[in-house]
């Protein structure tokens, strides 16, 4: 079978939150343009992966989840750790936990001082943040634990988040309860200062996840092709200049007349990058790469945090829940009940979460942060930055409670 080639004015690479928003705001702007968004997995489109109460099982799907690992880490006995990616038209959010958060406005305020660009601070940001979301209504429960006002919030936007259009009997004794135990109850953690307890904003809605295509692609403008399951084996160039890509396994190349966008996230677009030439020249010899661009920052330098799962024991009768999780053999039926009622076992997992973010004078005051730079300990000093974080899944089963700590 001979080659294809295809033209199109841009080319944008993985169809992540990104890569749709970038898709589709091109694509709209320029109607007079060619805009084509390609990745690798499919299209995702499976409704029964798009229920809100199986969003932690989600990422166990078939073709949804890249299934990357670690390497073997020193500090963690060798073992390797999950590093789950997301796989398919809109990408992570597919697969995520369906958590809303924004973080603290210091990190945008602190990014902003290191790029030398104000239009990354809170104050810039949070227009944008407004103009994005479309919030839904509240449930009664929930007026007294929370307050979401205009001033933080947009009710207009393509993505849609709120809080979970149920309610578990006892959520706001456990917060009470937290009260009591002397933390602070925060009525909206993404409102910039996220410190304290909070019952988790969620990005779904009438019981689906909220995804990146669901929110930019839904409507296709004629000049937007989606392209899936299609893997970007190389970045074309000519000289230095990227002029298209490559399809691997379809002798398919695709000419970017105007520009190529790479939004496949943080793993996959410095892999490709280096794949197609643009890298430290030192590690593309040793792996018989020929060099484009010796750029040896590319594939370096990426930071993340490590989450703890924590479990503790509930009283017997303190739920009102029968069973955690669904029964294999059961499923199905749950299924179809949600479908018909939005009743059933489903709702027991699409019920509020709580989610903390938190201030350690333990942590401030140790060995180990005396050591760090002056720069990372102001940061760390910053009203409004935690120094761990906390969600629980729900309230937990009849036996016991899920917390995931973040540090």
């Amino acid at each position: 079978m001979g080659s294809t080639h295809q033209s199109y004015d841009f080319a944008i690479v993985g169809a992540g939150p990104a890569g749709c928003v970038l898709a589709s705001r091109l694509a709209k702007s320029f109607p007079q343009r060619t805009v084509l968004l390609i990745d690798a997995g499919g299209p995702n489109a499976d409704p029964k992966m798009q229920y809100f109460g199986e969003r932690y099982t989600t990422l166990m799907t078939p073709g949804y989840n890249w299934g990357y690992k670690t390497t073997p880490q020193k500090e963690l006995d060798g073992r390797e750790v999950d590093y789950s990616r997301g796989r398919g038209l809109g990408g992570s959010t597919a697969i995520n936990f369906c958590v809303y958060t924004r973080g603290p406005s210091s990190d945008y305020d602190h990014w902003a001082e290191e790029v030398d660009d104000d239009s990354w601070s809170w104050e810039h940001v949070l227009p944008r943040f407004k103009k994005l979301e479309n919030f839904g209504k509240l449930l009664p429960q929930y007026k007294s634990i929370t307050d979401i006002s205009s001033n933080a919030h947009g009710f207009e936007g393509p993505i849609k988040v709120g809080f979970p259009e149920s309610w578990e009997p006892g959520f706001d004794g456990f917060l009470q309860a937290v009260t009591n135990a002397k933390y602070p109850l925060n009525l909206d953690h993404n409102s910039g200062n996220p410190i304290g307890f909070s019952v988790c904003q969620v990005s779904a809605h009438n019981g689906n996840r909220t995804t990146a295509d669901i929110s930019f692609l839904s409507n296709l403008p004629n000049n937007l092709t989606v392209m899936t399951n299609s893997a970007v084996e190389k970045v074309l160039f000519e000289g230095k200049r990227a002029v298209g890509v490559e399809i691997a396994g379809q002798q398919t190349k695709v000419e970017a007349k105007q520009e190529i966008i790479l939004s496949a996230g943080a793993l996959d677009t410095p892999k490709l990058l280096m794949l197609s030439g643009v890298g430290s020249a030192e590690v593309l010899a040793d792996h018989g790469i020929s060099t484009v661009h010796n750029l040896p920052g590319v594939g370096k330098n990426l930071h993340d945090r490590l989450w703890l799962t924590l479990v503790s024991t509930r009283k017997p009768g303190g739920v009102n829940r029968t069973s955690y999780p669904i029964p294999p053999e059961t499923l199905e039926d749950a299924r179809a009940q949600w479908i018909r009622e939005k009743s059933g076992p489903l709702v027991n997992e699409y019920l509020p979460n709580s989610i903390a973010y938190l201030k350690s004078d333990r942590i401030l005051n140790s060995r180990e942060f005396e050591d760090l730079e002056q720069g990372v300990k102001n940061y760390f000093w910053a009203k409004t930055t935690p120094n761990y974080e906390l969600i629980t899944v729900g309230l937990g089963s009849p036996t016991f409670r899920t917390w995931y700590l973040v540090n």
